[in-house]
C-alpha cells in the first residue's frame, strides 16, 4: 500500500509527552482548559479573543478536580500494592493532535471526535482525563490526556511505549483517520548512510531479479535517483523503511524554545500549546 508522506502544511501532527508530577499535570490541565489568566495575551500565538471557540470532547471537569482523579487512583494503588508510588512514576501522558493552519474542508469536531476514539483504543487500559479542542491559535489542536495508575500496576511505559510503538501508531493512525481527511504521514528524514543502505538494497534488488529498469538506457539516472531518494522506491517494492531517528522534542521543549527569532517567524507556523 502506498503511503503519501509530505512534511508541508498538509500532514497532520501527532505527538505523545509524558507527565511524571502531579503539579505538572495540573500546570497541564490548567493550560489545556485555559485557566491560567496569564497566559491569554500574553503569549502572542494565543488569541484571546478566540478563547471562547475552545470546547471538550468530555465532561468538563476542572483542573484541579481531574487531579484529584489521578490522586484517589494513586491512593488505591498504594493501598492495593501496599507501598508508595515510584517518585519518577509516569502519572499520565498527553496527546497531541493538530491540524494544519490552513484548511477549510475539514470538519474539526468530527476529525477530533475521530481522533479521541482512536486514541481510547490506541492506550487501552488507561483512563482518559480530558480532551481539550483549542481553536484559539493558527492550528487547530486538541490534547488528550490519560492517566497511567492502574488499580495494582503503573501503566506509564506501557501507555507510551518505544519509538517503535510510536511508530506502528502514527501508521496506523494514518490508517484509521488521517487519510480519511486528506492527510498526509509526515515526512520520514533519513540521512545519508540510511539512504546509501537502503539504495544498495533496492538496487540490488532489482539487478538480482533483472527488472527492465536495469536493461533501461537511463538505468544509470535511475540509479542516482534511488540513492538520492529512495524513499518511494522503497514503498514501490515494499522495502522496510528502517532508519535512526532524531532524538523527538518534548512538549515543554517545543513550548519553552526561543525559535528562529521574528524575522522567521510566520502566523501560520506557530506550535500548537
Amino acid at each position: 500500500m502506498a503511503i503519501h508522506m509530505k512534511q508541508e502544511k498538509n500532514a497532520f501532527v501527532f505527538r505523545i509527552n509524558t507527565i511524571n508530577k502531579l503539579q505538572q499535570l495540573r500546570n497541564a490541565l490548567k493550560h489545556n482548559k485555559r485557566e491560567i489568566q496569564a497566559e491569554l495575551g500574553a503569549r502572542g500565538h494565543i488569541k484571546p479573543e478566540l478563547v471562547k471557540n475552545n470546547y471538550s470532547l468530555l465532561e468538563k471537569e476542572s483542573a484541579n478536580d481531574t487531579v484529584s482523579i489521578v490522586q484517589k487512583d494513586i491512593k488505591t494503588y498504594q493501598e492495593n500494592q501496599c507501598k508508595r508510588i515510584r517518585t519518577d512514576a509516569v502519572v499520565a501522558i498527553e496527546i497531541l493532535f493538530s491540524l494544519p493552519a490552513i484548511q477549510s474542508e475539514i470538519n474539526t469536531k468530527q476529525y477530533f471526535t475521530d481522533c479521541l476514539n482512536w486514541s481510547i483504543e490506541q492506550f487501552q487500559p488507561g483512563k482518559v482525563l480530558s480532551a481539550d479542542v483549542h481553536l484559539d491559535e493558527s492550528n487547530p489542536h486538541m490534547h488528550v490526556i490519560f492517566s497511567c495508575i492502574g488499580s495494582t500496576q503503573l501503566l506509564g511505559s506501557k501507555l507510551k511505549g518505544n519509538r517503535k510503538k510510536f511508530a506502528d501508531r502514527q501508521l496506523d493512525f494514518y490508517n484509521k483517520v488521517a487519510q480519511k481527511y486528506g492527510l498526509y504521514m509526515p515526512a520520514l528524514k533519513i540521512n545519508k548512510a540510511d539512504r546509501d543502505i537502503l539504495g544498495r538494497k533496492i538496487t540490488a534488488h532489482l539487478e538480482t531479479i533483472n527488472d527492465p529498469l536495469v536493461t533501461s538506457p537511463s538505468y544509470s539516472i535511475v540509479k542516482n535517483m534511488i540513492f538520492e531518494n529512495p524513499t518511494p522506491f522503497a514503498q514501490m517494492y515494499d522495502f522496510e523503511i528502517a532508519v535512526k531517528p532524531k532524538r523527538m522534542k518534548t512538549m515543554t521543549q517545543i513550548f519553552t524554545s526561543k525559535g528562529k527569532g521574528p524575522k522567521w517567524e510566520k502566523e501560520t507556523d506557530t506550535l500548537p500549546v
